[in-house]
């Protein structure tokens, strides 16, 4: 276990955090992530569609009110995907019709998510990392969260 979390004592107390260069901790966040996916797309067919059609190099991200488990019948689905140049590579139309819901992609590339991990302000990037489904490319994912802390 001291392979994989440092231990801190602070006052009384003790904090644990994740040693981020040790291979086995990127590999056990893109296992449990990976779990987390195929459960979640049980209930989820529209996401399930989308995702098939990605590259499968492209990283996709759900967060927002879906990824909470808190959306509402009126609910938007929030998607970030991040890819080689940022640039627009499928379009939601058919699935906000086939699925009457608001598609809100946001295309960035990686080196714009891990700025946006590193900038001290709260943005798109830090609201995806603290309540997120990785629905493809969870290594990938995992490997820029890991170079961004």
């Amino acid at each position: 276990m001291n392979d994989i979390l440092d231990v801190a004592v602070v006052g009384k107390s003790k904090t644990l955090g994740l040693k981020t260069a040790n291979p086995v901790a990127k590999a056990l966040l893109t296992v449990g992530s990976d779990e987390e996916r195929k459960e979640f797309l049980d209930k989820q067919p529209i996401l399930r569609k989308i995702m098939r059609e990605l590259d499968p190099k492209e990283t996709l991200i759900l967060f927002g009110s879906y990824a909470k488990g808190e959306e509402r019948e009126k609910s938007d689905i929030d998607i970030l995907i991040i890819n080689k140049d940022g640039g627009k590579s499928i379009s939601f139309s058919k699935y906000e019709v086939l699925f009457r819901k608001k598609i809100n992609p946001l295309f960035i590339t990686a080196k714009e998510f891990i700025a946006m991990l590193q900038d001290k302000e709260e943005n798109v990037g830090k609201q995806a990392l603290k309540n997120h489904v990785i629905l493809k490319n969870p290594e990938g994912f995992w490997e820029m969260v890991l170079h961004g802390i």
